[in-house]
């Protein structure tokens, strides 16, 4: 490790401290300097936020979104809001897993051409 910065190992080699600075990218996974015992700590962390029942600033927006909308796909979700794809499903599961969006039943295509289950706000 350099400096004062504790790095973790992200995709593709790169190193990246909580502070934001990021180091190079690195052929293979650079063991000493991948923090011991914090899955556990950010499990917890992320349980009591879960159960607080407070969302995210983009968890809120979605839900917005949604009712807005009288129910939406994953794929409308990400056009409307300029999210990318991984951002707009996940946000989408974590509110299918509150219960605060549900299946309307309905399926739309998606940019793709494929049908998506439309999401209706409780």
């Amino acid at each position: 490790m350099s400096g004062r910065h504790v790095y973790r190992v992200l995709g593709g080699g790169i190193r990246a401290c909580a502070c934001g600075a990021r180091e190079g990218v690195y052929t293979e996974a650079l063991e000493d300097d991948v923090p011991r015992g914090r899955e556990e700590t950010s499990q917890q962390a992320f349980d009591v936020h879960q159960q607080s029942g407070r969302r995210s600033t983009l968890q809120q927006q979605v839900l917005d979104y949604v009712r807005e909308h009288g129910g939406a796909t994953s794929d409308e979700v990400e056009v409307g809001l300029g999210l990318t794809h991984q951002t707009a499903s996940a946000r989408m599961n974590d509110l299918k897993r509150a219960n605060l969006v549900v299946k309307s039943g309905e399926r739309r295509p998606t940019r793709q051409g494929r049908n998506a289950d439309v999401y209706r706000a409780i």
